[in-house]
């Protein structure tokens, strides 16, 4: 193992190396999860296509994001994360979760970990959290009979496992039964998805934005000279983010938007303890359990959410033991 990178970094060109190694995270408050996320993209890029992608992206946040205060720009960041996770559009399932799914998942992390990229470790460590907390509770080892008898403080506990199930079981079932390699796949396609998103978000803060201006010192991303791969005219250029012509409407629709949007990521963001899943869709749906106590049927993940996310546990070295939200 050890010939064959030394094989592969003797074949790669020397200015990739200075370009993946000066390309990073400047925002000192970018949320850890946000950069396992950039370091896993970094890493796993196929071509000069994915690289020019990659920067393109990157400098599209940096000039959307530019007229926010870092700890805005943590909030929102942190926020896609959890958004896109969450939202991801899982074919519907019927997956059956228990005792034995959060072994099989503790067993691929030990076994696999050398083979998970930071992103997908950071994913199943957030997944296993909350079905550790329903282990421990004696949920997930009932069968469905005995889950559908329980009333009081069992039934509430039953509630909120089929609420955090509705959001997570597509990524439950694949965790449980894709190999590391095809999750990897999957969490790289999160990741594009997470940036596209945030880039779209960033891009409407600066269309809206009293502040922004043509260059700016409040990067996010470090993007090096040195290294950059070349591009042919016009690819991967957007067309300049205005309003158009004639659609005032529309325009004061989104200025609204970014307005309501900058209340909501007006938050010290340093002060946000990490959580997991289960905390960030307490965030999510704030919905009151039936009259009776009993649990409704599990949903598979769909939908969408409807509002902003919360942070999950990160994943280690990276000491955190901090208590759920309840």
């Amino acid at each position: 193992m050890r010939k064959l990178i030394g094989l592969f970094l003797l074949l790669a060109p020397p200015e990739s190396w200075a370009f993946n190694k000066d390309f990073t995270l400047v925002n000192d408050k970018a949320p850890l999860e946000f950069k396992l996320m950039f370091e896993s993209m970094k890493n796993s890029l196929k071509d000069n296509q994915e690289q020019v992608r990659l920067i393109v992206l990157a400098q599209q946040i940096n000039k959307g994001l530019a007229p926010l205060k870092k700890d805005q720009s943590f909030v929102l960041l942190k926020s896609e994360v959890y958004k896109t996770l969450l939202e991801w559009p899982h074919p519907p399932t019927q997956f059956q979760v228990g005792s034995h799914t959060l072994q099989r998942i503790n067993t691929h992390l030990a076994t696999g970990r050398a083979v998970y990229n930071p992103f997908s470790i950071w994913v199943l460590e957030a997944l296993a959290a909350d079905l550790e907390k329903f282990e421990k509770e004696g949920l997930l080892a009932m069968t469905q009979a005995q889950r559908a008898n329980l009333t009081g403080d069992k039934a509430q506990q039953h509630y909120k496992m089929q609420r955090v199930l509705k959001f997570t079981r597509g990524w439950i079932e694949q965790a449980d039964t894709l190999s590391a390699k095809d999750f990897n796949a999957l969490t790289d396609k999160l990741a594009w998805r997470t940036l596209e998103r945030v880039k779209e978000t960033a891009m409407l803060f600066r269309r809206h934005s009293s502040k922004a201006i043509a260059d700016t010192q409040s990067n996010t991303f470090n993007i090096p000279e040195q290294g950059m791969p070349k591009k042919s005219p016009g690819a991967g250029e957007t067309k300049p983010d205005e309003a158009p012509k004639g659609m005032a409407e529309q325009a004061a629709d989104e200025k609204k938007a970014a307005e309501a949007t900058m209340q909501k990521i007006n938050t010290d963001g340093a002060t946000l303890p990490a959580e997991e899943l289960s905390g960030a869709i307490d965030r999510l749906q704030e919905d009151v359990p039936p009259s009776g106590g009993t649990a409704p049927s599990p949903i598979p993940p769909t939908k969408s959410v409807p509002s902003d996310s919360e942070p999950i546990r990160p994943t280690p070295p990276v000491d955190v033991s901090s208590e759920p939200l309840q």
